[in-house]
């Protein structure tokens, strides 16, 4: 992903760069965060192909983080 999108989530997710990147080496993948990162990247792409096609607004990690490291309310465990 570019650099100006990732350093554009980090105030909707309330965290520093520090949370995901090894600031020495910022394309190691050593933390789990940043994985999860990716994964919830991709995800909310997907969610927005899928409101672009119904004709919606696009979502942000904003819709379900409002600023928090993890979410209100997340998702129920399996």
């Amino acid at each position: 992903l570019e650099f100006r999108r990732v350093l554009f989530r980090s105030p909707e997710l309330g965290v520093k760069c520090n949370f995901c990147h090894n600031l020495t080496d910022y394309s190691s993948d050593e933390k789990d965060h940043k994985k999860v990162a990716r994964q919830m990247m991709a995800m909310v792409q997907q969610s927005n192909k899928t409101m672009n096609d119904l004709n919606f607004h696009e979502i942000s990690c904003w819709v379900c983080h409002r600023g928090n490291e993890h979410p209100q309310h997340p998702p129920k465990k399996k």
